[in-house]
């Protein structure tokens, strides 16, 4: 995650992380960023958890997610956070180039979406 990080932040963005899920839903629910980056296995609460409270926010529930995971996904569980989330990555899957420009791609789409 750090060398995420360090990429987004060296592309220009204000990069801001969290060591876990309950710290990570404090950030979000003070600062709404927007873009969430989650990873699913932290301490104790977890990606999950994380992503079913935004969904149960109306604050929050339009937030873009992408998942970015090393956690090996069962199918269903694949399919069922493909609905709540715009992109689901297991780590290892893409260089990180390609997931920079991804989410690249999906800032400037919320953005362009804010303008118009």
């Amino acid at each position: 995650n750090l060398v995420i990080t360090s990429l987004l932040t060296n592309e220009g963005y204000c990069v801001v992380s969290a060591s876990g899920g309950e710290e990570a839903l404090t950030m979000i629910k003070a600062n709404k960023p927007d873009f969430l980056l989650l990873d699913l296995m932290m301490p104790r609460v977890s990606g999950f958890e994380v992503l079913e409270a935004i969904q149960k926010d109306p604050e929050l529930a339009d937030l873009k997610t992408i998942i970015f995971t090393a956690k090996k996904l069962s199918d269903a569980e694949y399919d069922d956070l493909g609905k709540k989330a715009v992109m689901v990555v297991e780590k290892n899957s893409k260089s990180f180039n390609d997931l920079i420009s991804e989410i690249k791609g999906e800032i400037e789409n919320k953005s362009s979406k804010k303008e118009g």
